[in-house]
């Protein structure tokens, strides 16, 4: 689930047909689920550094496609802080981290460095969904 498909859901549950534009998939109907072939996301610093250009505030990009989850940080912006006030947290990397959802749902085992294939075809992937300027 992702919050782009909250209005996708909400909007025919209460009986208004979304506009074909409309991103995300209806979770309450299953076919439209089952359509969905990956999953992105993206963690911005909660600050404005410039409102026209979100890439300024971007941290991290992801992608889950089927087990696999990659999650890839965003040089430029390596040393924006998450919040103000705290140190680095030792989970924030700075390269792409893999992990196999089904075997490791807690993102324990980091795999990036074991599998560098897999890396580039979901890196290429996140490129052709979001390539930040």
């Amino acid at each position: 689930m992702s919050s782009v498909d909250l209005a996708a859901t909400i909007l025919p549950a209460c009986g208004v047909r979304p506009p074909a534009a409309t991103p995300g998939v209806n979770l309450l109907n299953a076919r439209s689920v089952a359509r969905r072939k990956a999953l992105f996301g993206s963690i911005f610093v909660p600050s404005s550094v410039d409102i026209n250009r979100p890439a300024a505030n971007l941290k991290y990009r992801s992608i889950v496609r089927g087990p696999w989850k990659l999650i890839a940080p965003y040089a430029p912006n390596r040393d924006l802080k998450l919040w103000e006030r705290r140190g680095r947290p030792a989970w924030m990397k700075d390269e792409p981290e893999l992990f196999d959802l089904a075997g490791d749902p807690f993102e324990e085992r980091d795999l990036a460095p074991r599998r560098p294939d897999q890396v580039r075809r979901l890196l290429a992937e996140l490129d052709r969904w979001w390539t930040p300027a």
